[in-house]
């Protein structure tokens, strides 16, 4: 969710959420229409045979969910700060989350390595006397960080408002600043600690919500149900080309649907562990049935560069989660940020991925929390990172 620039004085810069009734009246929308449809479908036919029978069951479903969403979307927690205030007093830019039982994060300026733009591009289709798509670009400024996290901070509609927010920022933060009076890094309630002898052992897991499955298995169904009638129809001469465009569709939806479940399935059976001594640094993934490790990476602590989290509140912009990095790792990843065309080639590669923890169970101030207590224990370890 965008945010806005709220307050700008001698002494700090405050950007808050926006608060936007958009997306819950798109939900009520979306869902009175599959509702009506539903109802029609119930009125007018009397059978039960495929596929009506599913849009019979899983329409009206559908669209009481998606209704019930968009009322009570107001009221639910969101997972994204509601306030990024630049402190200059203190030097520190403090992230905060109230719903979250009023959690606090920060960013010293002296971690910070710039402020900058970037464009996003969406694209619409209209309809006139021949289909084409248009163009919306929205301007977003970010800063960020010597360790190569990036934090999202405003969303513009024109280059000039993007840029007057930047120059803002730019002339009134003090990057050179030492912080002061910050309190220690520390760890959520979510992620249990251990030591033992000289290696520190932090563990947690990730939740499988019940709103997600449903979601799925309602979608599911509805598209089923609109390609069982597609399949069973009777098209003439158009048949084939409409199996295709049908066949095509599914089987995008149908790779979607599969990472989704296996996403589903792994947080659900499986717990997360990272181990660090003064000699390597494990992550470790943990079967909850058998307590084997299924997945373990290790990175010699000397190796540690850069412990990094990237918050974003653009769906499309793939530098998000918490990795950590070896220096040659890191530069890869500044490369393809400035080379968007060639981390392109390497977007199935599993080769030289940086590490990067499956940490969906917290909030971005957990997050960040967490890349802040790690750093301090690499340190301590006798790591180097930034």
């Amino acid at each position: 969710m965008p945010y806005q620039l709220t307050s700008v004085d001698q002494h700090k810069i405050v950007f808050e959420r926006n608060v936007s009734g958009c997306s819950r009246a798109l939900f009520i929308a979306v869902g009175a229409i599959f509702l009506l449809v539903g109802g029609a479908i119930n009125l007018l036919s009397s059978g039960f045979e495929l596929p009506f029978a599913l849009f019979k069951i899983f329409f009206p479903l559908f669209g009481l969910g998606a209704i019930a969403v968009g009322i009570f979307l107001p009221t639910m927690a969101s997972t994204d700060p509601e306030v990024i205030t630049f402190d200059h007093n203190k030097g520190a830019v403090i992230i905060q989350m109230t719903k979250a039982g009023n959690q606090t994060g920060y960013i010293r300026y002296d971690e910070i390595e710039k402020f900058d733009t970037y464009v996003e591009r969406r694209s619409s289709s209209s309809s006139t006397s021949s289909t084409r798509s248009t163009y919306s670009y929205y301007y977003h400024v970010f800063l960020r960080k010597k360790d190569g996290g990036e934090w999202f901070l405003s969303q513009s509609g024109t280059q000039n408002a993007a840029d007057e927010i930047l120059q803002k920022l730019t002339s009134s933060v003090q990057t050179t600043k030492i912080a002061s009076f910050l309190p220690a890094p520390v760890l959520t309630d979510k992620i249990s600690k251990e030591e033992k002898m000289d290696k520190t052992v932090i563990r947690w897991q990730n939740k499988v919500g019940i709103f997600g499955p449903i979601f799925l298995l309602i979608f599911a169904s509805v598209f089923l149900g609109i390609f069982s009638m597609i399949f069973t129809g009777e098209f003439g001469d158009i048949a084939f080309f409409l199996y295709m465009i049908a066949g095509f569709i599914i089987t995008v939806f149908g790779v979607i649907l599969f990472f989704a479940v296996k996403k589903m399935i792994k947080d659900a059976t499986t717990r997360y562990a990272i181990v660090v001594g003064k000699a390597s640094l494990e992550y470790n993934e943990i079967s909850k049935s058998t307590e084997t490790i299924k997945n373990m990476k290790t990175i010699p602590v000397p190796d540690v560069y850069s412990v990094a989290y990237s918050f974003s509140s653009i769906s499309n912009y793939s530098s998000g989660g918490l990795s950590i990095l070896t220096q040659k790792e890191h530069l890869q990843v500044q490369h393809e940020r400035d080379h968007p065309l060639e981390a392109l080639k390497n977007i199935f590669s599993s080769k030289n991925k940086p590490l990067t923890l499956s940490i969906t169970a917290l909030n971005p101030v957990e997050c960040l929390q967490l890349e802040n207590w790690l750093q301090e224990l690499i340190r301590k370890k006798g790591g180097n990172v930034l």
